[in-house]
């Protein structure tokens, strides 16, 4: 186990409010709906896209809370992408087979083969990478990998 304060930066309190305001948009081939589990589910070439936060999977699924909030961010519980998962936020990328992102505590979990957050020419990976975007803090196990540019700041 890893436990690393490389300094992959969170956003700040005036961000994170103003991406619950923002809309989001979804493209893919297909759509599932299951209004009574409260799941949405989209199949091939999906694209999501919340201001400047892109996923890209084969699939993404999104698990909605039993009660509606006046905010998109708000009322979605869980997002599960699956199948070349290549995600855009806070200036960087991260590339995983699965990911998932709870939007209550704000964590982003990579999980499988050569996980990576990449940031300029500073990267870490690992089989799991567990990023808090309160705090920055970051989990990574098995296979753990960083290069790190003292004078790039780390992952900042």
């Amino acid at each position: 186990y890893l436990f690393v304060f490389i300094g992959i930066s969170s956003e700040g309190e005036e961000k994170k409010n103003t991406l619950k305001d923002e809309k989001i948009h979804i493209t893919a081939d297909k759509l599932v709906t299951d209004t009574q589990s409260k799941i949405a589910e989209f199949i091939g070439h999906v694209k999501a896209t919340q201001g400047s936060n892109v996923i890209n999977s084969d699939r993404l699924k999104i698990y909605y809370k039993e009660k509606k909030s006046d905010t998109n961010e708000d009322s979605i519980k869980k997002i599960i992408a699956k199948g070349h998962v290549t995600i855009y936020f806070d200036d960087k990328i991260a590339n995983s087979e699965e990911a998932e992102y709870t939007t209550e505590d704000r964590i982003l979990l990579l999980k499988g083969p050569n996980s990576k957050v990449i940031s300029g020419k500073n990267f870490i990976s690992g089989d799991k990478i567990i990023f808090n975007r309160n705090d920055g803090k970051v989990f990574v196990e098995k296979g753990v990998e960083a290069l790190i540019y003292p004078k790039d700041k780390g992952l900042n």
